[in-house]
């Protein structure tokens, strides 16, 4: 006679077969979605760095048309309203490369990018007041030398801390892409897998039952 399946064993068989499948799957998927995050995290941050770096340059560059406007003043070819109107354009641009460099500073955590800004914003007030008092020469040599040392450096620390960005979205990915691979093989292996042992239960159950059913009939046949 043949061997008789215990379908308890069986079932236990299959639950244990798709509690690993579930959780390798879960798991992979935790991982993805980990990694997603990453490259999420790191592309919204290296996008502040570009804006930052542009206020940067915008920044710098207003306070030399202050500068230029105030020696124009000094010269009798322009007047008061215009390097106000300068001096205060200069000041918008300094005020908005505060706001993408706080951003940055928030996110990244880098004491390195705020103690940077401090300087520019030092040096750019100090330019901007000599501009309005009509001190053109002190406004130029200091935009010429602690200024341009202040806005180099706050440059080269957002270059720095992109780079720092680049390299984590080259890794996010790189992991991305290797978890991917392993979901997309999970699902191509396990799924079925889980479908095999199913059909193997279901056909050992029917086996079951027509072994039962034929101890019945040949019980039947004997006891006659």
């Amino acid at each position: 006679r043949r061997r008789r399946v215990d379908p308890r064993s069986a079932g236990v068989k299959l639950a244990v077969a798709a509690g690993v499948a579930v959780l390798g799957i879960t798991a992979v998927v935790f991982s993805n979605s980990f990694a997603t995050k990453e490259l999420v995290d790191d592309g919204l941050a290296a996008q502040r760095v570009e804006a930052a770096l542009g206020a940067n340059d915008l920044a710098f560059k207003a306070l030399g048309q202050s500068v230029l406007l105030a020696e124009d003043r000094a010269l009798g070819v322009a007047d008061d309203v215009i390097v106000a109107e300068a001096v205060a354009e200069a000041r918008d641009a300094v005020a908005d490369l505060e706001t993408k460099v706080g951003l940055l500073a928030d996110q990244d955590r880098t004491p390195r990018l705020e103690g940077a800004f401090r300087s520019v914003d030092d040096t750019a007030d100090a330019v901007l007041a000599a501009a309005q008092a009509g001190d053109a020469p002190a406004a130029s040599t200091i935009l010429a030398g602690e200024a341009k040392t202040a806005f180099e450096g706050l440059r080269d620390a957002l270059a720095d801390d992109r780079l720092d960005h680049v390299d984590s979205l080259l890794n996010a990915g790189d992991t991305a892409d290797r978890t991917a691979n392993i979901t997309r093989f999970l699902v191509a292996f396990l799924l079925p897998m889980g479908a095999i042992v199913a059909y193997r239960f279901a056909a050992r159950r029917q086996l079951r039952m027509a072994e039962v059913q034929l101890d019945a009939q040949l019980a039947a046949e004997h006891e006659i």
